[in-house]
């Protein structure tokens, strides 16, 4: 799709340019596209590595002209410091700590610290076996052990690099038992050929899962590590000797020459794929539509959306319907679906003339008191809701509208599909600084109790409460996907999210906020009852996407149900 291969040529410019974990890690945010999409997602760590060998040869030149002496103390120093940096950011700066070298120096000077002997050698067989016993045990539990909701790098990190370390400081003077097992034949050749099975078994797998629009079954899947495999030999035996040894083509004088110009024509067709934007007039018209979906955003999101609290409590807001100096009569508050939302609230306020403001902050509900458990304190989520509350108060606003994707913060994330945030940690709720549990159970309190405070203080300022229910989930990238269906000739429908799961989801949350009933002036609107039948949710109206990802309203979705909200202006909800 247009936007899939845009970001596809830039990631092809970034890999040849040895940058692509720059790349990445700039398109780890909320709304990027996820990794099953993204086909050279696993070329960032080539870059770390490709940077690192750029950097350390010079940094040695250095350290052995002036000050060779030192060379072991200044390893063991950036060890230390990059580990103590990439614990700090792991929480603080999870996307930085993950695809950037300074938090992953580390790991390479545990091998260079081996390399210029900073520990001793091992002198007895006995030693050396339980060396290499306790690192492979090290990375074995890793692989057991962790998960997608493992902090990673940080000290979790520490983990499978010391066994790697250990593996290799067993054989540096002898040979020990798990050695000699690791020296046999087959595993050897595994070794031989890992970089090019790294090479090939990520754009296969996500090739294959792109085309499919569903997650791989265990027999596909296994099928594409057979095919990587073979593939990964030919290219050993027909690349990589050849250009070792000099044989065949690899034999020319101009080769590096070749290369060279080879690199700068690769970063020149990604370039163009970027600047054209995926080339959208490839594709059929009714496919095209469906894709441009993908950047059918609130245009307004920039200025209106994750806004300081210092400009909440500046009453720098944003403005809906007549800007003459009329004082608000409602405000919207919420998340991200808010900001997905904010064009229906603008085109009702226009049409009936009536002044309200706006204001959302990203992956925070409006609720009063909580904190989510998955996020660093540069989150300003607390900060942000009682900015808000404020200034309802101070301005005795009459309608308050509470938009979110509830669910997401008492359930966790939706698992399968492309879900943009499968694999990273719940964001579940915390009542305090003090409440570290991160469980369904923990939010699930928290979630009540701060859903009563909340609307017991509205309700306080006399206030009319809105609570408009988020809109069904979809398990894929809802443009994307609506375009490859059709031009595969699949039906929409089979893509379409269930209203038995959605209404299974939020259980908890009507159970809640039937109870709300009962304090103040409180009342709730369901966006799915407008967009689903009695068995599946739309995913599209007239031939166009409603959600730009797999949760989020299109601005032209959000225009399709703003019918659902006119009860908050006062009209019948099919005006």
């Amino acid at each position: 799709m247009p936007v899939d291969f845009r970001n596809f040529g830039q990631s092809v410019f970034a890999t040849t340019f040895f940058a692509s974990n720059f790349q990445f890690w700039s398109e780890s945010g909320y709304f990027d596209a996820p990794s099953e999409v993204k086909p050279l997602l696993h070329t960032w760590s080539l870059a770390v590595e490709e940077q690192y060998y750029i950097v350390f040869p010079v940094f040695l030149f250095l350290v052995h002209r002036y000050c060779a002496s030192l060379l072991k103390q200044l390893i063991v120093l950036i060890a230390v410091a990059s580990f103590a940096l990439s614990v700090y950011s792991v929480v603080n700066h999870p996307s930085a700590a993950f695809y950037l070298a300074p938090t992953r120096a580390w790991e390479l000077m545990l091998g260079a610290a081996l390399a210029v002997g900073v520990v001793p050698e091992l002198r007895s067989r006995g030693a050396r076996n339980t060396a290499s016993f306790t690192g492979i045990a090290l990375i074995a539990w890793s692989v057991v052990m962790f998960s997608g909701q493992t902090a990673f790098p940080g000290a979790s990190a520490l983990v499978p690099c010391l066994g790697a370390a250990l593996v290799i400081y067993a054989g540096i003077n002898g040979s020990s038992l798990p050695g000699r097992l690791l020296s046999t034949g087959p595993i050897v050749f595994v070794g031989l050929i890992s970089y090019s099975l790294y090479l090939w078994h990520w754009p296969l797998l996500v090739y294959a899962k792109y085309y499919l629009i569903r997650d791989l079954t265990t027999p596909e899947a296994v099928s594409i590590l057979v095919a990587s495999f073979f593939m990964s030999v030919f290219s050993y035996r027909f690349v990589e000797l050849p250009f070792r040894r000099r044989e065949g083509v690899f034999r020319k004088r101009g080769l590096f020459v070749s290369a060279l110009t080879l690199m700068v024509g690769v970063m020149a067709v990604g370039a163009a794929i970027r600047v054209f934007d995926g080339y959208p007039g490839r594709l059929p018209s009714a496919a095209r539509q469906y894709a441009a979906g993908a950047d059918d955003r609130n245009p307004a999101s920039a200025q209106c959306h994750t806004i300081s609290p210092r400009r909440v409590r500046a009453e720098d807001l944003c403005r809906l319907g007549p800007d003459t100096g009329v004082k608000p009569e409602f405000i919207v508050w919420g998340d991200s679906h808010a900001d997905a939302l904010m064009p229906a609230f603008k085109m009702l306020a226009d049409r009936f003339g009536t002044a309200g403001w706006f204001a959302s902050y990203t992956g925070c509900p409006p609720l009063l008191g909580v904190s989510r458990v998955d996020l660093p304190p540069s989150h300003l989520c607390k900060e942000f809701n009682d900015a808000m509350i404020e200034v309802i108060r101070r301005n005795r606003i009459r309608k308050v509208v509470l938009v979110a994707q509830w669910s997401v913060y008492v359930a966790g994330w939706e698992q399968g599909g492309a879900n943009l945030n499968r694999g990273t940690p719940n964001p579940y709720l915390r009542l305090g600084p003090g409440d570290n549990q991160a469980s369904r159970q923990s939010s699930e309190r928290a979630f009540a109790d701060s859903l009563g405070r909340t609307v017991r203080l509205l309700a306080d300022t006399g206030a009319e409460i809105w609570f408009v229910q988020e809109v069904p989930s979809a398990q894929y990238i809802v443009p994307s996907t609506l375009a490859r269906a059709t031009i595969s000739g699949r039906p929409i429908k089979n893509y379409a999210p269930r209203l038995s799961d959605y209404v299974s989801r939020q259980e908890f949350i009507r159970k809640i906020v039937s109870n709300m009933k009962k304090v103040g002036n409180f009342n709730w609107i369901s966006l799915a009852d407008f967009l689903c039948g009695e068995e599946i949710c739309d995913l599209s109206h007239d031939g166009k996407s409603l959600y730009h990802d797999s949760h989020h309203l299109s601005t032209y979705g959000a225009r399709y149900v703003a019918p659902a909200l006119l009860p908050i202006f006062g009209r019948q909800s099919r005006e």
